[in-house]
Formats: structure tokens, C-alpha cells, sequence
């Protein structure tokens, strides 16, 4: 597995293209900077076979992605925004940048904050279960796009995407075991005392996130 705090990506050199399945130049991100360089071109955070993208030639991946859109949002107050996914997911290396729709109109849905969020993650070689972690992220926080979460799933290059890289210390699959081993302590004994000291605050915030934001 490489650092903890490096993401490796493979770009292409067209944009917004996705007919395209091509990703050859791998770039490692260890900064905002690298990655805003990076995402001005379309990309992929696997690796695939020849480069070739698709879910039959994943290979493996140490990134695990999802899109908040707020499309399902009608008053602004309720939007999730950068600084409640980062609060969420704090402890976790992550990159949070903006998606070229960001306060744009999409579609027939009016302008919202609309992100893509990167994960460092545990090595994944098996496209299936690499999905299906997509999966179980999106059921336990519904704010992420759930039509975003195949293993060929490619991202849009945009002329800002205005990142913010966030230094972390465990894996997104560690924060998933923890989080959801608290939730059945929690549901096991609701008393606030079961809660462990310097859990406390994260954990209730996570369980408000997961009820209210959807």
C-alpha cells in the first residue's frame, strides 16, 4: 500500500469526454495543489488494464470516490456542504473538490454546492467488492450520489476544481468498521455513559448527519 497521504490517479488528456476509456499518465497527489493540476483533465482513481477503462479490466484501487450533488435538496439550509463532509470524515485522508456543475444549474435541478470526495482506502483488487463498498458508504451516508457508484466510475475534468486536501490517519474502511461498531454499541446500550470519552462528539455528529442530511 503506498502512503497514507498519497492518492494515485490516472488522468487522460481530454476533457469532460465520456466516450473516452483511455487513462494512460498516473499522477500520485499528496497535495491540493497536485490534485487541482491533475483534475483540469478527466480521470479515474483505479487502475485498470492497459489503461483501459472498464469494470472487466479493474485491476486495483487504494481510492474510494462519491459525489455529493444536494439534488435532492430544496431549502439551501439543508445542503451538505465541504465543511460538513470534512467533519464527518475527519481522521480520514480525503480530497474535496469542486464538480464543473458546482453552484451550476444541472439539468432540470437548480445551482447547488455539488463536490466529488476521494477516500484513501485499503488496497481493492476485485472490482465487485470494490463497488460494493461504494455501496455500503452510500446507504450509511444517503447525501452521496447513488448512481455514482460503479468500479469504471470516471470523473470530469474541470477548469476549477478548487480542492482541499485533508491529511488523515486511518483508512475510510477502518472509519466504517468504527463507526458502524459504535452505532451497534450505541444501539446496544443507548445510555450517553457507553459512549467513550473523545468519541462523543464525532459520533453524535455522524448519527445527525446520516438522519438529517439526505
Amino acid at each position: 500500500m503506498s502512503g497514507l497521504n498519497e492518492f494515485t490517479f490516472w488522468r487522460t488528456s481530454c476533457v469532460q469526454n465520456p466516450k473516452n476509456c483511455a487513462y494512460p499518465e498516473k499522477v500520485v497527489v499528496t497535495d491540493a495543489a497536485s490534485f487541482n493540476e491533475m483534475a483540469h483533465f478527466d480521470h479515474v482513481s483505479a487502475t485498470y488494464k492497459n489503461n483501459y477503462r472498464s469494470n472487466e479490466t479493474f485491476e486495483e484501487s487504494e481510492v474510494q470516490s462519491g459525489d455529493v450533488d444536494n439534488d435532492k435538496v430544496t431549502d439551501p439550509k439543508d445542503w451538505v456542504l465541504r465543511e460538513d463532509i470534512h467533519r464527518i470524515f475527519e481522521g480520514v485522508p480525503h480530497i474535496i473538490s469542486e464538480s464543473k456543475n458546482h453552484m451550476k444549474p444541472k439539468g432540470t435541478k437548480p445551482p447547488a454546492p455539488r463536490y466529488h470526495v476521494f477516500w484513501k482506502a485499503l488496497q481493492e483488487t476485485d472490482y465487485i467488492a470494490y463497488a460494493a463498498f461504494k455501496e455500503r458508504l452510500q446507504r450509511r451516508f444517503p447525501f452521496l450520489d447513488p448512481k455514482a457508484l460503479d468500479a469504471a466510475r470516471y470523473f470530469d475534468g474541470t477548469e476549477n476544481p478548487n480542492a482541499v486536501f485533508y491529511p488523515g490517519t486511518i483508512t475510510i474502511n477502518e472509519f466504517m468498521d468504527r463507526l458502524e461498531t459504535e452505532e451497534r454499541e450505541s444501539e446496544e446500550s443507548p445510555a450517553a455513559d457507553t459512549i467513550a470519552e473523545g468519541t462523543r462528539n464525532s459520533t453524535m455528529f455522524r448519527f445527525a448527519v446520516r438522519t438529517l442530511k439526505r
